[in-house]
């Protein structure tokens, strides 16, 4: 049995504007197809509430290896799949 992922959420760290442009057009894209993009910004310093990633199918993060390693570590307990965009 598998399960579709129709929830997304695309995690960008603050001030990386490239990552943020891309996250909205992947968002919009998501949307387009049927699917649901929620756009999450990252904090260096600040690690997010378990309830930031509730209700969501997998994360894609956009970034370096940074953005990726803060994610994995925020959301390790949920089990949730990650993909990552490396735009470093």
């Amino acid at each position: 049995m598998s399960s579709i992922i129709s929830k997304i959420a695309i995690a960008y760290t603050v001030g990386n504007v490239h990552a943020r442009d891309m996250a909205v057009q992947i968002a919009a894209w998501l949307e387009e197809q049927g699917r649901h993009g929620r756009i999450v910004e990252s904090h260096k310093e600040k690690v997010h509430c378990v309830s930031v990633w509730e209700g969501v199918d997998m994360i894609l993060t956009l970034g370096g290896d940074g953005t990726m390693l803060g994610i994995a570590r925020a959301v390790q307990e949920l089990g949730l799949p990650i993909l990552g965009l490396n735009l470093g």
